[in-house]
């Protein structure tokens, strides 16, 4: 598996109520979370875990690790931690639909003498959070929000998913990009 992509810590999920931009705490873990619900991220399941393994190193084998310990990161000056996950442990079929978190602090990968090493490497809480989604094969997604409501995916953050002010401002991509929109009896063409 491949994973790339930017963790920046800003407005959007702020439980230690840090300000827009403020640093980071220098390292925090990373880990594929066994259950997709995030309705805060303490709601977040245990690592994924399809072994039954003990909790270690990203770099362990199979049998040492959870499939879902996937390591540290560094953030800079601004909170942003840029990161590459290659693991020949996970599959994207394996983790469609579940849970990514960025915690606290660092992991111990297991080797502290308190109870929570074993289970999380007294990594703290998570501090950010998200659900790991498949929009569309290589090359395939529009960047698109295909409801025939025109808005596209970088505008979608900042509308209610339904109702009053959804198509407030909405973009010509509908009348542009039929395929968006789907067929006249509301099918979607994409």
């Amino acid at each position: 598996m491949y994973v790339s992509g930017c963790a920046s810590l800003g407005p959007h999920y702020n439980p230690l109520g840090a300000p827009h931009g403020a640093p980071a705490a220098p390292a925090a873990a990373r880990h594929a979370g066994d259950l997709g619900n995030i309705t805060g991220c303490a709601s977040l399941g245990p690592h994924y875990n399809p072994h039954s393994a003990p909790h270690g190193p990203p770099e362990a084998p199979a049998a040492a690790r959870h499939a879902g310990d996937l390591g540290n990161i560094t953030a800079d000056e601004s909170g942003t931690a840029r990161f590459t996950v290659v693991d020949s442990l996970l599959k994207i079929s394996d983790i469609i639909g579940r849970s990514i978190a960025v915690t606290e602090r660092a992991d111990d990968f297991g080797t502290g003498d308190s109870a929570s090493s074993k289970i999380n490497g007294n990594s703290g809480p998570a501090i950010a959070c998200g659900i790991i989604a498949r929009s569309a094969g290589i090359f395939q997604n529009p960047k698109r929000v295909c409801a025939c409501d025109g808005v596209v995916v970088w505008d979608e953050r900042d509308r209610p998913l339904a109702g009053q002010g959804r198509r407030d401002k909405p973009k010509p991509c509908c009348q542009k990009e039929k395929a968006c929109c789907g067929d006249s009896k509301g099918g979607s063409k994409i």
